[in-house]
């Protein structure tokens, strides 16, 4: 299952996004294959991703999981 939501500052606050590692990616067009599902919070920038041949653009500020 994946999902892409916009949070509000307290569903961030209650995540507690901001003690999570920070993760700096240069750009990457390959494939990941993921053992167990992961989270992800955009803080700048965006995301361009593709879950089961559905496309996503993923814009600052959105959780992914």
């Amino acid at each position: 299952m994946f999902f892409a939501k916009k949070l509000t500052a307290e569903e961030a606050q209650q995540l507690g996004v901001d003690t999570w590692e920070l993760w700096v990616g240069e750009p990457d067009k390959g494939t990941w294959h993921l053992e167990e599902q992961e989270v992800f919070y955009v803080t700048d920038g965006e995301v361009f991703i593709t879950v089961d041949g559905k496309k996503y653009h993923i814009t600052k500020g959105r959780f992914l999981g």
